[in-house]
């Protein structure tokens, strides 16, 4: 890495945030300065090559994050431009020692897909380390970003199993897919790896279920959809203990509350609720 960039990074570590700072951020940060290419590029590079450090992945990735946190307008559609870096933050999540990651890659990967799906990124080994960094990770902010991410992807990979449905089943097995919440088992077509792997680990359901609890009284309107999805998927998936029955009765007001207050999506949302609502 060049040591100008080098230099660069820590200096956007070091700072505090004040309007000088926010106006030099935001200058350097536009596209025609090649700034947030050349810090993706060199996490690439450490990536894909292992010619950096883990120290030197950990500074790329705070000098994003805090950019993208400080000036998003300049930040996050430079991020979804480059395909290849949430492939890279998914292999840094999956490859890094716990003890030596950072959270900021989450943080990273929610606000480059927290409208759009997270297929790209989806693969058995991230979604074990998603679980498996969950029952070790003190740090709140991080631990509900993780959640969000189980969240979205279970959503991504639900919309996926009822299109693969509606492509090959006559209108009975669609039906029964969908209202076959009271089937001992899933059919191998309908899988959801997100929800299978909460089923089978006892440890993490109590830390998902505080945490997603958490989420939702947040009021965070970006995740409604996927947050109502996942509701519907815990009963699905005959996950029956998830909740709280208080906690439940609390987030249905909070999302119905939310739900009125949408706009264009509305009536989808009330369709969905509505399924939610016809669980046994």
């Amino acid at each position: 890495m060049e040591q100008n960039l080098q230099n660069l990074i820590h200096q956007i570590d070091q700072c505090e945030k004040t309007q000088e700072v926010l106006q030099w951020m935001e200058q350097i940060s536009q596209p025609q300065f090649g700034l947030i290419e050349s810090l993706i590029q060199e996490f690439l590079k450490s990536i894909n090559n292992n010619e950096q450090s883990i120290q030197v992945q950990n500074g790329i990735l705070r000098a994003i994050r805090k950019l993208n946190e400080w000036v998003p307008l300049q930040i996050t559609e430079q991020m979804k431009n480059n395909k290849d870096f949430p492939i890279c933050l998914r292999d840094y999540c999956v490859k890094t020692k716990i003890n030596q990651k950072i959270g900021d890659a989450y943080i990273l990967l929610i606000e480059i897909f927290q409208k759009e799906s997270f297929q790209p990124v989806i693969n058995k080994d991230f979604i074990d380390i998603l679980i498996y960094d969950i029952q070790y990770l003190q740090d709140e902010s991080v631990l509900n970003q993780i959640i969000l991410i189980l969240v979205h992807v279970a959503h991504d990979m639900e919309k996926n199993n009822n299109q693969f449905n509606n492509n090959n089943s006559n209108n009975s097995d669609i039906n029964n897919t969908i209202n076959g919440l009271n089937q001992n088992t899933i059919n191998d077509k309908n899988n959801n790896i997100v929800m299978e792997v909460i089923r089978n680990n006892q440890q993490c359901q109590s830390i998902i279920s505080e945490s997603f609890t958490m989420i939702v009284n947040m009021g965070q309107e970006d995740h409604i959809l996927s947050c109502l999805n996942f509701v519907k998927m815990v009963f699905k998936y005959q996950l029956d203990q998830f909740f709280y029955n208080k906690d439940l009765l609390i987030m249905i007001e909070i999302l119905t509350r939310q739900i009125l207050e949408q706009g264009n999506d509305a009536y989808r949302l009330e369709s969905l609720f509505s399924k939610l609502l016809t669980v046994d």
